[in-house]
This record gives structure tokens, sequence and C-alpha cells, in this order.
């Protein structure tokens, strides 16, 4: 019974942490595609 509440509890940090990440994720690359038009200035 302790094996199943230690994988249901890391099932639930891993949701919450991939909900985290998208959310950060997300939000990073909307701010890269705004200023990808300057960055490509840069590099080329």
């Amino acid at each position: 019974m302790k094996a199943n509440w230690k994988s249901i509890a890391l099932y639930v940090i891993r949701v919450i942490e991939l909900v985290l990440t998208s959310a950060a994720g997300g939000t990073a690359s909307q701010l890269l595609v705004s200023l990808l038009p300057y960055l490509d200035g840069w590099f080329t």
C-alpha cells in the first residue's frame, strides 16, 4: 500500500511539474516569437 501511495504522489508531482513547465514554456515561446525578428537581425 505504501508503494501505491508513493507512486501516486510521484505521478501527481510529475503532472504538476508538467503543467508548470508547459505554462512557463508557453510564455517563453511567446516571448521568443515576439523577439524573433530582432534576434534574426543579429544572427544574419
